[in-house]
């Protein structure tokens, strides 16, 4: 990459072959390592006018072949260079001025102007001490990525829309956008995060392209409704501004995977929330959303079957309260898609939801009619519907680590469970009905505040083992003398009995 002769031809027509070259190539460095962005400026303008200020005797000039006239910008032009990465190398002498990157950036846009070297692709501005862009950035036409992050770049020139091939930009600093930013149609990816801006050019919802775009950390309150128009967004990063009242902006953004919300005092998601069916992140976290609207993860594509049982999709970061909410709805949703017709929920023999903080078994589980294994430890659940017992081919029923006190009377209605665990309740009596089902083989009563056990267990036809704890030490004596067939798990051991 370089310019050798064009601009020296340019240089002595204007200094009409009198001036002395280096006089005037050591005023210019001066002016280039200014600590003032006006002067820097001032000694680019100057380069500029010369180098259009095109020499009629060109040819005269070069005659005298002087080997002394390497051409007075050569340490300015011929030496940057853009690194495969797309990294701008400036010459050795720029490096300590505080505006080289400026007059280096400059000095690239002219030779791409006059087509003396190559556009770049790519340019890598970041952690330089640049201040603004020179408007003439615009004439990178193949531009495709510009990365200014650690600049102190506050505006964009607005020839920046020139750049209709721009694909990628990343800045944290600007406090502004420009109002025709919309025309930057190629855009897909826009990181500006921890900048100062505080509110959009309605424009940007121009950029239906566009799939990622990052806006953490600002000072915006409000968004405008034409964000909706950036149809093509799979993720977008609001967290940590001063957003309230988040406008109905997700109606078009149905292929959203990723959304951050978090750490902004918005009071409510907007009713087009629900739409966003492709969600596999949510982060909601220290926001003052205390509800989810009517309708979310109601859909079926928020699940996939693993090993024939489905898995929520989505990964939320919310608050204790808002995670209970989530958990009910998603139980919720598994039964309404099989009462809509699922066939893969329909088909549903195994269920396990542990740890998901459920607190209410929706009225509808009977749907789930091919159920035979259902997992609900450690929830918070403290009632059962009478519906669960028109599960008539469930065995094995595990209600562990949740709220009971009292449970239901289950006879003639799970006639074929074989395992129930029943374990850290608040139970203190288990109803003779219990004793009664004809087809239980295991049951599991430990760390309950049991006073004692029914009689109808005595005389149980199959159960083969009961699990009680360390308090309920007489139970366990008592038992052992009168079904000395039943093996007791005591401390968690099963044990023989003697």
């Amino acid at each position: 990459m370089g310019c050798d002769y064009p601009l020296v031809q340019a240089l002595l027509h204007r200094l009409g072959g009198i001036m002395s070259w280096k006089k005037e190539k050591i005023a210019f460095r001066k002016d280039l390592l200014d600590d003032d962005l006006s002067v820097v400026q001032s000694a680019m303008g100057r380069l500029k006018e010369l180098n259009a200020d095109k020499a009629s005797r060109l040819d005269d000039v070069f005659r005298e072949k002087d080997p002394t006239l390497s051409t007075l910008f050569s340490a300015t032009y011929r030496r940057i260079s853009v690194m495969p990465d797309g990294a701008l190398v400036l010459p050795s002498w720029m490096k300590g001025g505080a505006h080289a990157t400026y007059a280096a950036l400059w000095a690239l846009c002219i030779l791409v102007e006059e087509r003396q070297v190559d556009c770049p692709e790519r340019l890598l501005l970041s952690d330089s001490s640049l201040l603004e862009l020179p408007s003439e950035i615009g004439m990178l036409d193949l531009l495709t990525s510009l990365e200014m992050s650690g600049t102190a770049v506050t505006r964009l020139p607005d020839e920046i829309v020139n750049l209709n091939r721009m694909q990628s930009l990343r800045c944290d600093s600007l406090v502004e956008l420009p109002l025709a930013f919309g025309s930057l149609v190629s855009m897909t990816e826009m990181d500006l995060s921890h900048a100062d801006l505080s509110k959009l050019p309605s424009g940007i919802g121009e950029l239906s392209g566009l799939k990622i775009l990052n806006l953490s950390h600002n000072q915006m309150s409000d968004l405008p409704i034409e964000l909706m128009g950036c149809r093509g967004l799979r993720k977008l990063n609001l967290a940590g501004n001063r957003i309230v009242d988040l406008p109905d902006i997700f109606g078009g953004m149905k292929r959203l995977t990723d959304l951050d919300l978090s750490n902004n005092p918005i009071e409510a998601l907007p009713p087009s929330f629900t739409i966003l069916t492709r969600l596999q992140s949510l982060d909601i976290l220290n926001t003052e959303i205390a509800s989810w609207p009517p309708g979310s993860f109601q859909d079926e594509f928020f699940f996939r079957f693993k090993q024939g049982e489905p898995e929520f999709l989505l990964q939320v970061t919310c608050s204790d309260g808002l995670n209970n909410d989530l958990a009910d709805l998603q139980f919720q949703a598994i039964c309404d898609s099989a009462s809509a017709g699922s066939k893969k929920m329909n088909r549903l023999n195994r269920l396990r939801m542990p740890n998901k903080g459920i607190r209410v078994i929706p009225e509808n589980i009977d749907v789930l009619r091919n159920l035979e294994v259902l997992d609900l430890s450690n929830n918070d659940i403290s009632h059962l519907p009478e519906s669960l017992f028109g599960l008539k081919r469930l065995s094995t029923l595990n209600l562990s680590g949740n709220r009971f006190s009292a449970f239901p009377n289950v006879e003639m209605l799970l006639k074929h469970l074989v395992h129930i665990d029943l374990s850290n309740n608040k139970l203190s009596c288990v109803p003779a009905a219990i004793g009664n089902l004809p087809a239980l083989k295991e049951l599991n009563l430990q760390w309950n505040p049991l006073d004692s056990v029914p009689d109808s267990f005595l005389e149980h036809p199959s159960l083969k083992l009961l699990s009680l704890d360390e308090s309920q030490d007489d139970m366990v004596r008592r038992i052992r003398e009168l079904i000395p067939k039943i093996m007791i798990a005591w401390w968690g051991e099963s044990l023989p009995v003697r």
